[in-house]
């Protein structure tokens, strides 16, 4: 299983200082609140448009739930290799821009290209569970906001790509202490949404 790690200042600034954090923080379960061990941690391949990054995964075992969590920086999507802020450029040249399917992911000349096979999958992804995390995001800001007017007329796909004063309103409201103004909107969903629908 995962945790989401509020992690808004990057792949450089993860590397320096996530070991430290991980040594020193006093963890519990999130299911129990029991006491946790400390269960190592394994390496992942993550790319940007021009890098690519090894960056620790660490682990914590809870004995009372017999279960094991990975904290996954919210930078990047569980179990996926390429950076959010990367596929949610790639998906807001097609669903905004207007780009075609075979020209967004040659769009711009990088170092860590991506198929058009790869990124077919990706939209047909987003587009499975975008009326979900639309209809997720308008009662979070009601919630908020009561009486609110929620914007119509765009996609689902649409509302969530272009959701971002949304999301800060609603992860403010999460995270006060948090400064908002680095994390991308894939970034801020997947603090925000439950296991099924991180993007």
């Amino acid at each position: 299983m995962t945790i989401i790690l509020p992690f808004p200042d990057g792949v450089t600034a993860y590397l320096s200082i996530i070991s430290n954090w991980y040594w020193t923080t006093q963890h519990s379960c999130p299911c129990c609140k029991g006491k946790t061990h400390r269960n190592g941690n394994y390496e992942r391949n993550v790319y940007s448009r021009d890098e690519c990054y090894v960056i620790p995964i660490f682990r914590l075992y809870y004995p009372s739930c017999k279960t094991s969590f990975s904290f996954i920086p919210s930078f990047i999507k569980p179990y996926a290799r390429f950076l959010n802020a990367y596929r949610f450029d790639l998906l807001q040249h097609h669903v905004v821009e207007e780009v075609s399917i075979r020209q967004t992911p040659s769009r711009s000349s990088t170092k860590h290209s991506v198929s058009t096979c790869t990124f077919r999958r990706w939209l047909k992804q987003f587009k499975s569970i975008a009326p979900k995390i639309s209809k997720h995001l308008a009662a979070r800001l009601l919630e908020l906001r009561p009486g609110l007017s929620v914007p119509k007329g765009l996609s689902d796909v649409a509302f969530v790509l272009n959701a971002g004063q949304v999301l800060k309103l609603i992860v403010q409201s999460l995270l006060p202490e948090e400064p908002l103004h680095n994390y991308g909107v894939f970034d801020m969903l997947n603090i925000l949404l439950p296991d099924n629908l991180l993007v």
